[in-house]
C-alpha cells in the first residue's frame, strides 16, 4: 500500500517567500518609495548599506571619493550604528540616490567590504535587484516595524534596527587621521609650509635669496603659536627637498581649494572631492606627525613674499654717473673662446674630411627624399661642409631626422646662435644672448659663422656658397638622341561601303568576305 502524506503536513515546513520579483513594465508597487526608473528597474528614493564594522564603512567611503563623483552623494550621506535585538552592532550608511546604474557601480565597489544592500524609503527597505530579479523586488505582503527604526526586507529574514548613534560625515572626515603614504620625490607646483616662530625669517630670507617664489600669512596655533604660512610656487629641487627634511617646518600638498595634507601622508577620503560638500570657507590642514586637523577660521589672507623679507643692510643714494661720459671698457673686455660642455644639443650638421667624400656618395643612396630637400653643402679647400634646416623638419605633417643626425661620418655640428656653429661637445663662452652674439661676429642674412676648434679661428661661410645636397652630388645625365625609321610610312585608309540590310535570324552570317566580296554565309532567311 502506497503511503500518502497529507499537504498542510509538507507545506508547513516551507518558508514564505517576504519578497517577490519586479517584472518588467510594473509600475504600482507595495513597498513604500520604489518607482521604476529609465530602465525599468524598481529604486527607492534612498538606498541603505549595512556593514559588519566601522573600518570596513571607511574602506566603502574612501573607494567611492576616488572613483565616483562623491560630492552629491555626500551631502545626504548619512552614517549610524544600529542594533538588532539580541545583535550585534551594525553600521548604516543611506544617502538619496533613484538611479540603479549609479547604484550597481555602489554595489560593486562595496562587495569586497561585504556590504548588503537595500532600497526604500523612509524606514523600509527591500533588497537590491540580482541575478534572479533584474528588475528588483517589492514586498510581497506588509510587514511590521515592531517599533524598529529601520526595517531591512530580505528574501527569507526581516532586519530590524534601533539606531544607537548617529556620526556626522563632516565631522568623520576631519576626525579621520591621515597615514602614511609613498612620498613624491619631485618638487611639486604649489607647497603649503608651515614654519615655527623662530625660523620664519631665516626661511623666508633663504626663499628670497635663490630667487623662489613665495607669500606669508601668520597663524596662532593652539599647538604652534605665532606660527607663519607660507604658500612657495614652483620650488626648485634644492629649495624642496630643503625644506622637507628641515626641522621645525611642515609641508604640504594642496588637496582642492580648502584642504592640505602634510608631505608623507594620505586621508582615507579624496579630500578634493569632499571639499566641494563643505558649505563653509573655512581652511583645513591635515598634520599627520602632530596628528591634528587645524582649522584655519577665517582663510588665511597671504602677502607677497618681497613685503615680507626685511633688509640689515643700509641703503645709500649717490648721484649716478653722467651717461654722456665715454668710459674706456678695453682693460675689461674679454673674447670669445670654446669651451668644453657636457650640455646636449640639436645636431645642425656635418663637416666631413675629403678623404670621407666616397663615402658620403655612398650613404646618401640611403636617406629618404625629405632629407635630401632639406640638406646643402658648401665645400671648403680641406672639408665640406653639410647643413640641414632642423633636426626636427616637418615635411607632410611628419617628423624626420636631418641628413646631420642620420650620417655616421664627420664631425658634428651644434647651433649656439643664429647662423653659428660650433663642434659637437663644445660651447661658446661667456654665454651671451643668442642674438648678441649673432651682432657681434656681424652674421648677415642666412650666412653661418664656423668655430671649427679651440685654436682655429671662426670662418665665415656665404650663403651663395651653399647648395642643395641632392644637385651637388647626382651626376650630369646626358641622354643619346633617338634613332628613328625614316622609310616607315603609315597605312592608308581603305575604300569601305556601308550597307543598310534588314537583319535576320542570324545576323552574323550575312557578313562579306573579305577577298570576294561576297557573303560568305546567306542571312538565314533564305537558305531552308
Amino acid at each position: 500500500m502506497w503511503m500518502v502524506a497529507r499537504g498542510p503536513a509538507i507545506l508547513g515546513h516551507v518558508p514564505q517567500a517576504l519578497l517577490e520579483p519586479v517584472v518588467a513594465g510594473q509600475t504600482r508597487f507595495r513597498a513604500a518609495g520604489l518607482a521604476a526608473d529609465a530602465r525599468g528597474v524598481a529604486v527607492g528614493r534612498e538606498v541603505l548599506a549595512v556593514f559588519a564594522t566601522f573600518d570596513r564603512v571607511i574602506a566603502f567611503l574612501g573607494a567611492c571619493s576616488h572613483e565616483l563623483s562623491f560630492a552629491d552623494i555626500f551631502r545626504s550621506l548619512t552614517v549610524e550604528r544600529a542594533r538588532q535585538p539580541a545583535g550585534a552592532a551594525e553600521f548604516l550608511v543611506r544617502f538619496a540616490l533613484s538611479d540603479s546604474y549609479m547604484l550597481d557601480q555602489l554595489v560593486r565597489i562595496g562587495a569586497p567590504m561585504r556590504a548588503r544592500w537595500f532600497t526604500g524609503a523612509a524606514s523600509t527597505y527591500v533588497r537590491v535587484r540580482d541575478g534572479r530579479a533584474p528588475f528588483g523586488y517589492d514586498l510581497a505582503d506588509v510587514v511590521a516595524g515592531e517599533g524598529a527604526d529601520v526595517v531591512a526586507v530580505d528574501l527569507e529574514t526581516v532586519r530590524r534596527y534601533r539606531i544607537e548613534e548617529r556620526i556626522d560625515p563632516y565631522a568623520l572626515v576631519l576626525r579621520l587621521e591621515p597615514h602614511r603614504g609613498p612620498t613624491d620625490r619631485r618638487p611639486p607646483e604649489l607647497l603649503l609650509v608651515l614654519v615655527a616662530a623662530g625660523l620664519a625669517d631665516r626661511v623666508m630670507r633663504y626663499l628670497w635669496t635663490t630667487g623662489t617664489a613665495f607669500a606669508g600669512a601668520a597663524l596662532d596655533l593652539e599647538s604652534m603659536p605665532d606660527a607663519l604660512l607660507l604658500r612657495v610656487r614652483g620650488p626648485s629641487a634644492r629649495v624642496f627637498g630643503l625644506l622637507r627634511n628641515l626641522p621645525g617646518v611642515e609641508c604640504f600638498v594642496p588637496a582642492g581649494p580648502k584642504m592640505a595634507v602634510e608631505l608623507g601622508y594620505r586621508h582615507p577620503f579624496d579630500l578634493e572631492a569632499v571639499a566641494a560638500a563643505f558649505a563653509d570657507d573655512d581652511a583645513y590642514l591635515f598634520r599627520g606627525r602632530a596628528r591634528r586637523v587645524e582649522r584655519l577660521s577665517p582663510p588665511p589672507r597671504f602677502v607677497d613674499g618681497r613685503h615680507l623679507v626685511v633688509r640689515e643692510d643700509e641703503l645709500e643714494l649717490r648721484e649716478a654717473a653722467d651717461p654722456t661720459e665715454q668710459v674706456d671698457l678695453a682693460p675689461v673686455r674679454i673674447p670669445l673662446v670654446l669651451r668644453r660642455t657636457d650640455r646636449v644639443r640639436e645636431p645642425r650638421g656635418l663637416v666631413i674630411e675629403r678623404s670621407a667624400m666616397p663615402l658620403l656618395g655612398a650613404l646618401v643612396r640611403l636617406l629618404p627624399p625629405s632629407v635630401l630637400a632639406a640638406a646643402k653643402l658648401c665645400v671648403l679647400a680641406d672639408a665640406t661642409i653639410l647643413l640641414a634646416t632642423s633636426l626636427l623638419a616637418r615635411s607632410f605633417g611628419e617628423e624626420i631626422l636631418a641628413g646631420g643626425a642620420l650620417l655616421p661620418i664627420g664631425r658634428r655640428l651644434c647651433e649656439v646662435g643664429p647662423g653659428v656653429l660650433v663642434p659637437e661637445g663644445w660651447d661658446l663662452v661667456p654665454r651671451v644672448r643668442p642674438d648678441l652674439l649673432r651682432d657681434l661676429l656681424v652674421v648677415s642674412g642666412d650666412d653661418h659663422v664656423l668655430f671649427r676648434g679651440p685654436d682655429e679661428p671662426p670662418v665665415r661661410l656665404s650663403a651663395d656658397r651653399f647648395v642643395p645636397l641632392d644637385a651637388a652630388l647626382i651626376a650630369s645625365l646626358a641622354p643619346e638622341e633617338a634613332v628613328y625609321d625614316e622609310a616607315f610610312e603609315p597605312p592608308t585608309e581603305s575604300s569601305s561601303e556601308v550597307v543598310y540590310a534588314p537583319l535576320g535570324r542570324f545576323a552574323l552570317w550575312g557578313v562579306p568576305s573579305s577577298s570576294s566580296g561576297t557573303r560568305a554565309l546567306g542571312s538565314g532567311e533564305g537558305d531552308r
